[in-house]
């Protein structure tokens, strides 16, 4: 008796099987992104809950300020070789990104390094800082190539600085009017840019960093008071 209740179930389980593959789109393919997750029911009554699809995964990411995809998708070339884009980054971390855009051939970039690594430093809780230069960070040499001698020293501790090569940045500065070097761009989390500044400046200098974080906080503020007019919106009722 048992072992015909088994046969039973096993041959239940091979039909809704059956009947999934017949339903399914003649083109469709377990490896296709629009292919929606399948709950399968078990002949126990349970149910089989296929992985979320990569078109789902997508939908439930962050939700990036689009307005800057240009920056957004720029290709970030690390010291180790890796590459990645600001998009990437937004996607797996949530503080503020201050993004410096620099050149091994502009005196006042390289000046600014020493002062850059100071504040990364003492505003490490607050912001990242991505040194980003538009020229090749590395020697020519094919063999072995080496991190450019005047970037050595700020790659390695006390420095330690995050520095990235971007062939795109170049021409998304002048499609943007972004002229001169360095120039710096401040991100909140979701990509929106809320300060841009082009020139030298003592970035370990207090006043200097306190102006800097002002503009993060204004942001904070302002989703604040956004959405409190919300909550107290006649037309939305009283805020529960």
């Amino acid at each position: 008796m048992m072992i015909l209740e088994f046969k039973n179930s096993a041959l239940a389980l091979l039909g809704l099987l059956a009947i999934s593959v017949l339903a399914a789109p003649p083109n469709s393919s377990s490896n296709s992104s629009s292919v929606n997750s399948v709950v399968l029911a078990m002949p126990n009554g349970s149910k089989a809950i296929q992985p979320a699809s990569k078109t789902q995964m997508q939908q439930s990411a962050k939700k990036l300020d689009e307005k800057n995809a240009d920056w957004l998708d720029m290709n970030l070339r690390s010291v180790s070789g890796k590459n990645m884009t600001l998009r990437q980054r937004f996607q797996t971390h949530t503080k503020p990104v201050f993004v410096v855009l620099s050149a091994t051939w502009c005196p006042p970039c390289m000046h600014e390094l020493s002062f850059l690594a100071s504040m990364k430093k003492t505003l490490a809780d607050k912001m990242d800082v991505l040194i980003v230069f538009v020229d090749e960070i590395m020697s020519s040499d094919q063999k072995n190539p080496q991190l450019k001698p005047s970037l050595q020293k700020f790659h390695r501790a006390p420095y330690a600085l995050s520095m990235y090569y971007a062939p795109q940045a170049s021409g998304i500065m002048a499609k943007k009017g972004l002229l001169g070097l360095p120039s710096f761009l401040l991100f909140s989390p979701s990509g929106a840019i809320l300060h841009t500044y082009t020139g030298a400046k003592q970035w370990d200098n207090a006043s200097v960093q306190s102006e800097l974080l002002s503009h993060i906080k204004e942001t904070a503020v302002s989703k604040g008071s956004t959405k409190n007019a919300v909550q107290k919106s006649p037309q939305n009722g009283p805020a529960q």
